[in-house]
């Protein structure tokens, strides 16, 4: 019992991790396979926090061959290519949870970045002239604006990567660092310049990221729309297309084909963001101190003649005149804050009359049976023996019951461990599987691999009724 209430909460995890939580049709169950290709793991975040860390100490020693190495740790974004999935499917809470998980991984390797900055930080004098951490910055532009070779690079390796996951089983790691690099390492040099508390690239990474990471879902998702997995529906076109509106605007202002201005127009937002993370410093006003100012005057009276009548008398003046300004004084406001008590909101208080419903309970009344006057003869009529097969498989997925023998033909249903199917009898070996057809529960034929099935009666043994 233990082991069936295992299976079916395992079973519950599985529906609620995908897209569709039932999953009725071929198709459902396809995407369903797909959308968990790109759920991540534990080990998702693990090496997020370490690629974060191996960002930081690049941009600490100024050393390339460490950029290098981060893009080598960063694991595979999944959560990323997640977002343009549920985007195609129309699927609002399979994109909000892909959404939130490639936000935590993000802040993880913004947080590890920061870490190493503020480790690193050290008395630099003036932080807004030449700086070694500006110098270094000026090295490398396109963490802080968008080029075009990267814009590039960006397009091409998303639209390949969603071309990889949708047709193969391994995920495209390569691509998925091809695209990081404009995405992850714009927000690396802002943590660490936070962390060093130099604000001024701040801005400028921070737009750069958000620019790539849009051009590369836009990229994605036509991948996906080329590749034919779209579902037609309202929510499907809504987020479609902002996303696609969005980076066609971008890249035509930027290729200067529509004159838009997009960074003029967002240049008084840009300067309210670096006021708040960069107030300006405040100098105060010296206080002005009294002078004194001394004026001397001497005056001397000579006779002129040959004799010297009366001595000279010298008179010594002196005049201080004082300047003094008035200063005003500084008058500190104080706020009085008044709080004003609101009365709760009065709560309605529901009672709910249950009211049985009795239904009567028709009697029947006997039938009296004539008894027959001679004794039936009973004839045995010899019935095929039916087999039944249990499904018992190693996937969660489940075994998958095809329209005819053959790994190339199309499913026709799901059926979970433990499900019961009718065996019909009738065999054919292909692709060097043995395959029997069933039936199941509800009516539906189709065929499927002996290996996944276990059986009381040797399937050797069945003859088809």
């Amino acid at each position: 019992m233990n082991g069936i209430e295992n299976e079916n909460k395992a079973r519950a995890r599985y529906l609620k991790r995908g897209i569709y939580s039932n999953p009725d049709n071929s198709r459902k169950i396809y995407l369903n396979d797909l959308a968990h290709k790109l759920i991540p793991s534990l080990g998702y975040y693990i090496l997020l926090i370490i690629a974060g860390i191996t960002c930081g100490l690049a941009f600490l020693y100024h050393s390339k061959a460490l950029l290098v190495l981060t893009l080598a740790i960063l694991p595979f974004m999944g959560p990323f290519f997640g977002i343009s999935l549920s985007a195609v499917t129309g699927s609002f809470s399979f994109l909000g949870k892909s959404f939130l998980k490639f936000l935590i991984g993000i802040g993880l390797f913004f947080l590890s970045s920061l870490g190493v900055g503020g480790f690193g930080r050290q008395p630099v004098g003036n932080i807004s002239g030449s700086t070694p951490v500006a110098s270094f910055a000026d090295d490398f532009v396109f963490f802080t604006d968008p080029a075009g070779l990267m814009i590039l690079t960006v397009i091409i390796c998303s639209f390949a990567a969603a071309v990889v996951i949708v047709k193969g089983s391994e995920h495209p790691q390569a691509l998925s660092s091809g695209i990081m690099a404009g995405v992850l390492l714009p927000i690396g040099l802002a943590g660490f310049c936070i962390g060093l508390q130099y604000f001024d690239p701040l801005w400028d990474c921070i737009r750069t990221s958000i620019i790539y990471g849009l051009i590369g879902l836009a990229a994605s998702l036509l991948a996906f729309l080329f590749k034919q997995v779209f579902v037609p529906q309202f929510k499907t076109f809504l987020l479609s297309g902002i996303l696609l509106v969005g980076a066609t605007l971008y890249l035509c202002d930027f290729t200067n084909m529509i004159n838009l201005n997009l960074d003029a127009r967002f240049s008084p937002m840009r300067e309210r963001f670096n006021a708040l993370v960069n107030p300006p410093t405040v100098t105060p006003t010296p206080i002005p101190s009294a002078t004194a100012t001394a004026t001397i005057t001497q005056t001397a009276t000579f006779t002129p003649t040959g004799t010297i009548t009366k001595q000279p008398t010298a008179t010594l003046s002196v005049t201080f005149t004082k300047s003094i300004t008035p200063t005003r004084p500084t008058v500190t406001p104080s706020a009085t804050i008044t709080f004003t008590a609101v009365p709760p909101t009065p709560t309605k208080t529901y009672t709910i009359t249950y009211t049985p419903t009795v239904t009567p309970t028709k009697v029947m009344t006997p039938t009296r049976t004539i008894r027959p006057s001679k004794t039936p003869t009973i004839t045995f009529t010899p019935s095929a023996t039916i087999v039944y097969g249990i499904v018992s498989v190693s996937n969660d997925v489940g075994l998958l019951i095809r329209a005819n023998p053959g790994l190339d033909s199309e499913y026709v249903k799901s059926q979970f461990n433990g499900a019961m199917l009718e065996i019909l009898g009738e065999q054919k070996e292909r692709d060097g599987i043995l395959w029997v057809k069933v039936r199941t529960n509800d009516g539906l034929e189709g065929w499927a691999s002996a290996a996944a099935l276990r059986t009381a009666t040797p399937l050797a043994t069945i003859t088809k009724p």
